[in-house]
């Protein structure tokens, strides 16, 4: 679908005011008449995805507490927790620290503080900010005064006090990116880094999904792809050192759930295997790229602008 949409609406990062609808949103467990409201429109310059209208909190709320978003967690059958959650932040923590070597740490949408607790462990002064109640109350708790309930724009501390921020499954949730990433860059030190992980709309297999894609959900507000990106984070003042697909540690178990709630034509075979396969098998960790992409930005600073452009 690639029907003119005519609103006067303006793209969030190219500011081109051609966009186009590039579909509806199919996937995910939601009331037909929810879903029908909204559309993924598509900017045709800078290819720029995004779900028009914006949802309300309201909307966002009713999403946000679907039984989905408890999946990272799976048993065996003696009850002990698999958390394919845990093996993630693992996995990132050991690529922040080739980075950095301690400071003070921010996690945006923290959840339950999982990697508040795996950086703690690596040396980081970590915080994070939540808004959803359940997992900030549960927070709150084991990193007193440390975790914020608020949007990341709307947080009371002072400018630069951050050496480290990760937005890992964060910035395509947020309705104004630009906002977000502006606000990043001040609560970042002047030798700060920002840590992404976000669908990529130009992998491979978002060209060949289409609008039946995992990552075209209704929640996922602001889709980019490689080159959208970084034009952005260097409209917000950031440098991209480093861009790579990002890889996730999941198992068989979880991926069914996944594959199951998005339609994904590899729910079926998946659940199959899960139902012959040994428990110890479907539970086994596999580190899979699924499309997404691993950003590392560093802030620039006044002192690293040499004749109006980024110092090398």
């Amino acid at each position: 679908m690639t029907s003119t949409y005519n609103n006067n609406l303006l793209c969030k990062v190219c500011s081109s005011d051609s966009i186009s609808t590039f579909g509806k949103i199919t996937n995910g467990n939601y009331p037909a008449d929810f879903l029908s409201k909204y559309s993924l429109l598509k900017c045709d310059k800078c290819s720029f995805k995004f779900i028009y209208p914006t949802p309300s909190d309201k909307a966002l709320d009713f999403i946000y507490s679907a039984p989905e978003y408890s999946q990272w967690e799976t048993f065996d059958e003696q009850g002990k927790t698999i958390s394919t959650r845990y093996l993630n932040f693992k996995y990132y923590s050991k690529i922040i620290s080739r980075y950095k070597k301690g400071g003070k740490f921010l996690d945006c949408g923290c959840a339950t503080g999982l990697f508040m607790d795996v950086m703690k462990k690596e040396g980081f002064d970590c915080y994070g900010i939540e808004t959803a109640e359940i997992p900030f109350s549960k927070t709150k708790k084991n990193h007193s005064g440390k975790v914020f309930k608020s949007n990341i724009g709307d947080m009371k501390i002072n400018d630069g006090f951050f050496d480290v921020i990760t937005m890992f499954d964060f910035i395509e949730h947020v309705k104004d990116p630009q906002k977000v990433l502006d606000k990043a860059n001040r609560l970042l030190s002047d030798e700060g880094l920002l840590f992404i992980i976000t669908p990529d709309t130009g992998s491979l297999s978002a060209s060949i999904l289409g609008i039946h894609h995992n990552d075209y959900i209704m929640e996922h507000l602001s889709l980019f792809n490689r080159k959208n990106i970084a034009s952005l984070l260097e409209k917000c003042r950031f440098k991209m050192i480093k861009v790579q697909p990002a890889k996730k540690i999941i198992n068989l178990e979880f991926a069914e759930k996944v594959f199951g709630r998005h339609t994904n034509i590899l729910y079926y075979p998946v659940r199959l295997m899960n139902k012959i396969l040994p428990k110890k098998i479907s539970h086994f960790p596999l580190k899979l790229h699924f499309g997404g992409m691993f950003i590392i930005a560093k802030k620039i600073t006044k002192t690293s602008i040499v004749q109006g452009r980024p110092s090398k």
